[in-house]
């Protein structure tokens, strides 16, 4: 569908307003699809593809461990969205803002912190190139996690353990690696 100068125009406008392509697709009355061919021609890209900067075992075994011990991933298949989050304690502002450091830069993507009830705060992405990174370190088989924790058995070779709520039995759900 070929779009008249008028509806271009009012299309960049509401860009450059910060409206949302669905608000803008209302608006002009033109599809969606039509609205975001233009927008990111305004605006660029939306969604930043992450750049994994892991200079060293330590710190991919701290981001591992902190995402297996206090993490969660959950794909929604209706709009195709992977959300990565890691859930804190309401207190707990001071280690929220280092893992949102550390996290933003070993995967090269903003993290956005949100309020979760009264007693809860959340570091949350979406990105299914970060899902398939802990994919590729973790093996969950379906286990409910109710804690974890990061050991380093040799130089360079992590395993996670942890604490399910089925015995409390230690499970190991970490692939064992070697650097990167």
């Amino acid at each position: 569908m070929k779009l008249n100068l008028k509806q271009l125009n009012k299309i960049r406008d509401l860009t450059e307003e910060g409206m949302s392509l669905n608000q803008i697709s209302n608006n002009v009355n033109v599809s969606k699809t039509t609205v975001y061919y233009h927008f990111k021609k305004i605006r660029g890209l939306t969604n930043i593809k992450p750049k994994f900067n892991f200079n060293d075992d330590t710190l991919l075994g701290e981001v591992v461990g902190i995402f297996t011990g206090d993490g969660s991933f959950y794909f929604e298949p209706k709009g195709y969205h992977y959300q990565i989050r890691v859930h804190f304690g309401i207190k707990n502002i001071k280690y929220l803002n280092k893992v949102k450091k550390l996290f933003d830069f070993s995967f090269g993507k903003s993290f956005s912190t949100k309020k979760d009830g009264d007693n809860k705060l959340i570091l949350e992405t979406h990105s299914k190139d970060i899902s398939h990174f802990f994919f590729e370190y973790l093996n969950f088989n379906g286990l409910k996690i109710k804690h974890g924790v990061c050991s380093p058995r040799k130089r360079g070779i992590y395993h996670i353990y942890i604490f399910t709520r089925d015995n409390n039995r230690i499970k190991e759900i970490l692939k064992p690696f070697k650097g990167r």
